[in-house]
């Protein structure tokens, strides 16, 4: 990371911004949850410096079951159709 350039990060920078642009529309902001962020906080902040970087964290007991609730509704949807 450290022999990157000034420019480099720049293009970098700007490139995740245009690749994300499907999931944001015209909005804003966009948030990146993708479990392995945490691995590139260094990156990240490199190329998008103005990024804010939020740790969420929840209890694993609940982060298994929205998983669980979100897969078993989409099986109850299917089902239905």
């Amino acid at each position: 990371m450290s022999s990157l350039s000034s420019d480099q990060r720049i293009d970098m920078g700007r490139k995740f911004i245009e690749d994300t642009q499907m999931h944001r529309g015209n909005a804003p902001m966009f948030t990146d949850k993708m479990p392995n962020n945490f691995r590139h906080i260094g990156l990240i902040h490199l190329i998008m410096p103005n990024a804010k970087i939020i740790d969420a964290r929840r209890y694993p007991l609940i982060a298994v079951l929205v998983c669980s609730s979100s897969y078993l509704l989409k099986v109850k949807n299917l089902h239905m159709a």
